[in-house]
């Protein structure tokens, strides 16, 4: 058995007339035609999807312009709000500060007052003394002077 093969062959320009000449022509620039459609097809849509992806681009970065927008109003609102409680502490402090000073001074205050007080306590107790014995002696110097004047 042998292999049985169609072969399919073009007829040569000489065994073709005109009308047929026309018409292969035809139909050869209709492929071509055709080609290049498909590739002019293929160009055009990856022109719309670059197209779309500068759309898609452009669309994110006004997000992006949006979204910094507002953390930049975020971020200076939170500076105001940092700036408010750095002058509140700032304020604290110096009330502190303040507080501190005047419970120093009436520290001071109190023991110049202790001090005052053991003075003036051991200034009394001096002058009992002196007291008691100015009375001492004169209650010698009275008994002295009965017991002349009785004697």
């Amino acid at each position: 058995m042998g292999t049985s093969s169609v072969e399919f062959c073009f007829p040569s320009a000489e065994q073709l007339d005109t009308k047929q000449v026309r018409l292969v022509f035809d139909w050869v620039e209709r492929m071509r035609h055709l080609e290049m459609e498909e590739e002019v097809g293929e160009e055009e849509t990856e022109i719309d999807r670059r197209k779309e992806r500068e759309k898609l681009v452009w669309v994110r970065l006004v997000d992006m312009k949006r979204e910094a927008s507002s953390l930049k109003k975020e971020i200076k609102s939170l500076e105001s709000k940092m700036k408010k409680l750095e002058d509140q502490a700032e304020a604290a402090t110096k009330a502190q500060q303040m507080a501190e000073e005047k419970a120093e001074s009436a520290e001071a205050i109190r023991k110049v007052a202790e001090a005052e007080k053991k003075d003036a306590e051991v200034k009394k107790a001096q002058a009992e003394k002196e007291l008691q014995q100015a009375l001492a002696t004169k209650e010698a110097e009275v008994k002295e002077a009965d017991e002349k004047a009785y004697a």
